[in-house]
């Protein structure tokens, strides 16, 4: 109960526009925090829909991002993924890090009690040898008895056998590691860089701006590639390149989706095909970008000109930022052959 009271007392007085950055962060942790003890996704949905966002999952999204690079292994970090993936932001890099939580190998020493209770039987072979060599001990006597004495050599020979066997069960572990690959392959095929458009570039500025994201689809040689389809994840988008050929602002390798609250983007087989590349991180174009694009694009000097990086970032993490709800992403991907 004290839990829920603490999840709700942040919204008694704020709404998702009034509330700092910082607030809305710890109302998100909290509820990541109920739904890792209760389980019930649908009551941490209906947690976040008080919030009134226009896109909670798209701003999560960025919040897991920069949990996992800076305190990957704290209960925090694994809440929050874990009501992420119940959210379905599914990223490699999600998928990944619950793949590392779920190492239960420990139960496997069961089998060395089994081979314990195959030794003990062991010594009931000498009781049956020691009454057949006690009458025929005669016959024991000539040294042909002392001929079998290779015997041992040739179990010396089967010994070997003996240690390979182990390193056949070892031959397979890797096979798993190989099985991710397949994953990663046609990610080498392409590659990609996101680099947020800054005020007084292509229309955007301190103000206002689009809500877009822009894609360029490139050759090995760095030529356009007209005819390429680009997936948007989120809105389930196929959009291909070169639509608007007769438009000299217009590239024959590009594409424009507009009007998101963000989205992440891959080069996919066809119209409505599965992707081709990975898909690109989350690319906000409502909520403000992670601190870092904001800086690269210049957005800092709209607060105030020759903002030094720390005093920019104490501003943005305090959640005194601009009120600009309108971001830009110029998204490129690059064949590799």
């Amino acid at each position: 109960m004290a839990l829920s009271r603490a999840i709700a007392s942040p919204l008694r007085s704020a709404t998702w526009a009034d509330m700092p950055a910082q607030a809305r962060e710890d109302y998100v942790m909290l509820v990541a925090a109920a739904y890792s003890i209760d389980g019930d996704l649908d009551q941490a949905r209906t947690r976040l829909e008080r919030l009134d966002a226009p896109n909670v999952g798209q701003w999560i999204a960025p919040l897991v991002d920069r949990h996992l690079a800076e305190e990957p292994d704290t209960a925090d970090t694994r809440a929050l993924v874990t009501l992420a993936h119940g959210l379905g932001l599914n990223s490699r890099q999600v998928l990944t890090y619950l793949a590392t939580l779920t190492p239960r190998p420990t139960d496997t020493p069961p089998p060395t009690p089994a081979q314990t209770a195959t030794m003990a039987p062991s010594p009931t072979l000498p009781p049956t040898e020691a009454p057949a060599t006690a009458p025929p001990s005669p016959t024991i006597a000539p040294p042909p008895t002392d001929t079998p004495a290779p015997e041992p050599s040739a179990i010396i020979e089967a010994s070997p056998t003996d240690t390979s066997i182990p390193q056949p069960t070892n031959t397979p572990r890797p096979a798993p590691s190989a099985t991710p690959r397949p994953t990663n392959t046609p990610a080498a095929k392409w590659s990609w860089t996101a680099r947020l458009v800054g005020p007084g570039q292509e229309g955007q500025s301190c103000a206002e701006g689009h809500k877009l994201i822009r894609v360029t689809v490139l050759d090995a040689a760095g030529n356009q590639i007209p005819g390429v389809w680009v997936h948007e994840k989120y809105t389930g988008w196929y959009r291909v390149t070169g639509h608007k050929g007769d438009d000299p602002y217009w590239g024959p390798g590009e594409v424009e989706l507009n009007n998101l609250d963000g989205g992440q983007v891959c080069i996919a087989i066809g119209d409505g095909g599965a992707c081709e590349s990975e898909f690109t991180r989350n690319l906000s174009c409502h909520d403000a970008p992670p601190f870092e694009d904001l800086w690269a694009a210049g957005y800092c000097d709209c607060r105030e000109e020759g903002l030094t990086k720390d005093a920019c970032r104490e501003l943005y993490e305090s959640g005194q930022w601009l009120a600009i709800s309108h971001y830009y992403w110029r998204v490129e991907f690059k064949r590799a052959w």
